[in-house]
């Protein structure tokens, strides 16, 4: 999360005047109305706009209120959302806007 929060224009081959502290990391909530699970590979609604998406987990800002060490994360081969240790490496898909 620390990551996607220093992102800016420039970066990662950015070119969107973006500056620091734009970027997060999309909530459970929000990747679960992203996916499709009626689709594999990526789990994502036909004709979405997004490209080189990896068929594999991605990580989401929401950590489990119960298990401090836990956050959600979300399949995109499958459009399953799990939790799982934050220790783990996986992918993280930065957004913009929103709350």
């Amino acid at each position: 999360m620390d990551s996607a929060k220093q992102l800016k224009n420039g970066q990662c081959d950015l070119r969107d005047g973006s500056v620091a502290g734009q970027w997060r990391l999309p909530s459970q909530e929000e990747w679960e109305t992203l996916i499709d699970k009626s689709v594999r590979n990526p789990a994502l609604p036909s004709g979405h706009p997004f490209t080189s998406v990896q068929s594999n987990y991605y990580w989401s800002s929401t950590s489990d209120a119960s298990v401090a060490s836990g956050a959600w994360r979300v399949n995109l081969s499958n459009g399953s959302v799990n939790l799982n240790y934050k220790t783990d490496g996986y992918y993280v898909w930065p957004v913009r806007g929103g709350p």
